[in-house]
């Protein structure tokens, strides 16, 4: 038998070794929770739920596992997974109610079936006593259930929990007053009281909120009460956005290029666009990419702008990035390169000869020869056109083969031009042109341009009565019928 003091000891090595191994489960699990809210923060969130399911497995501290929880639905929900997001957020409120109880009810009340809805009102009546978030919501309820006064009472009764834990906790950092400000805003016609918002919003930007300052901006442009010009909405928004406030860099740099509430000013409209970088939304990259290439005649600094549109799904900034020879966007049906095309064309051509060409060669070396067909048609100099013309039905463009039929048929006393004629049409119904088809036979059969031939005349009218030209029927009969 082992000594007393042998099994004692045994016995304290085992508790240290247990305590070590959770102390260290739990450094494993709060390593790989940061690493998940890292890759959230980032919006890889297929990233960031593999990254919180490792967090589940090698963690058993409550708190880790309840914020992997939260992490969980947070990023289902923006895979609009929704079922999933609640199940999630629901697990994080067994956990620790105190804490996600509330994100669980408003989720409920946001995305939950009746039932589920009916669960979220629950919790918000056990909470309101104390809660003013879950009185806010509880006036939003009733206000859907058309019961006015008791959703005012409750916005009320909301308003003044939310004073008062504004006066106990003194407010170091302005989100209180923000959240006074947003509630008395963002709320029903009835109850939006945008005079005293703007108060606590005044509060909020005194303590350094960003956040404050833009949605002030935003209530002068919308409450009619507190309108104010467009120079003071300006200032407030370049408050915001000198404070890295997206939304506010977007309206300054928009503010800049338009000249609204302040002087126009290009070079500047480009300084904040390129501080939003990816951020911007795609049309306003797309506007600075085209002023940078039609306006300043600066391909270089226009390019990256045209690269960051076109991976943000503008098509036509990823029709003029690839045709400049960048990777760019994804691929472009037929359709769109010529929709995108033909815009370029009629809006551009006349002044920007050269970029115009240069997208629709690329066009063309993509198999596509009617981009040069498109190109002709913007073309001013009349020569310079019929080569472009010849080039395009040179590599294939029916379209090109038909203009260039047409012109020569227009000179029917040159024998020589109805034979090009022919030749050209005859080429069109080869790639499938009705038209060409149709004009084709009509020749062959009436011996114009070419030998008279009725087998050749009828086989290409045919193709055209197929492909749904209605014309080609009556044609065909009259070439059936004996000459009289």
């Amino acid at each position: 038998m082992k000594p007393l003091s042998f099994i004692l000891m045994t016995g304290i090595a085992a508790i240290t070794l247990s305590a070590c191994t959770s102390s260290l489960q739990t450094k494993d699990g709060a390593n790989k929770l940061i690493d998940a809210h890292r890759l959230y923060d980032n919006k890889q969130y297929k990233s960031a739920l593999a990254g919180y399911h490792e967090t589940l497995q090698s963690s058993q501290d409550n708190y880790i596992r309840a914020e992997a929880y939260q992490g969980l639905a947070r990023s289902y929900r923006q895979q609009k997974q929704y079922d999933l997001y609640l199940q999630n957020l629901s697990l994080a409120s067994e956990i620790i109610p105190e804490r996600y109880e509330e994100e669980l009810a408003r989720a409920l009340w946001q995305y939950g079936s009746n039932t589920q809805k009916a669960e979220a009102r629950q919790i918000f009546l056990n909470q309101a006593r104390f809660s003013g978030e879950a009185q806010r919501y509880l006036s939003e309820i009733a206000d859907k259930d058309h019961s006015p006064e008791k959703s005012r009472e409750h916005f009320e009764q909301a308003l003044s929990l939310l004073k008062k834990d504004y006066m106990l906790r003194n407010d170091p950092d302005g989100k209180r007053a923000l959240n006074i400000a947003q509630m008395l805003y963002f709320t029903q016609d009835t109850l939006k009281d945008c005079k005293q918002s703007e108060h606590w919003y005044r509060k909020a930007i005194d303590k350094g909120l960003t956040r404050a300052a833009y949605e002030l901006a935003t209530l002068w442009q919308e409450c009619a009460p507190q309108k104010r010009s467009a120079e003071d909405i300006f200032s407030l928004m370049l408050q915001a956005a000198e404070r890295g406030h997206v939304n506010a860099m977007r309206h300054v740099a928009k503010a800049y290029q338009d000249g609204n509430g302040v002087q126009q000013n290009i070079q500047e409209a480009l300084s904040w666009y390129k501080k939003l970088g990816p951020r911007a939304n795609t049309r306003a990259i797309e506007n600075i990419a085209d002023n940078l290439l039609f306006e300043q005649n600066d391909l270089e600094q226009a390019l990256p702008f045209y690269k960051m549109a076109a991976n943000k799904g503008s098509k036509k900034a990823t029709l003029i990035a690839q045709s400049f020879g960048l990777k760019a966007g994804v691929p472009l049906s037929d359709e769109t390169i010529f929709s995108e095309l033909k815009s370029l064309s009629r809006e551009h051509s006349k002044n920007h000869k050269d970029i115009i060409t240069k997208i629709t060669k690329h066009v063309a070396s993509l198999g596509h020869p009617d981009a040069l067909f498109i190109l002709a048609q913007a073309e001013q100099d009349d020569d310079a056109a019929i080569a472009l013309y010849k080039e395009a039905a040179e590599n294939g463009s029916a379209e090109a083969h038909l203009y260039l039929a047409r012109l020569y048929s227009a000179d029917i006393d040159n024998p020589e031009n109805l034979t090009l004629a022919h030749k050209h049409y005859l080429a069109a119904a080869e790639l499938g042109h009705v038209s060409g088809q149709y004009q084709a036979g009509l020749m062959y059969g009436r011996g114009f341009g070419v030998p008279k031939d009725i087998e050749k005349a009828q086989y290409w009218l045919r193709q055209a009565q197929s492909n749904g030209y209605d014309l080609a029927t009556d044609t065909l009969k009259a070439l059936n019928q004996p000459d009289e």
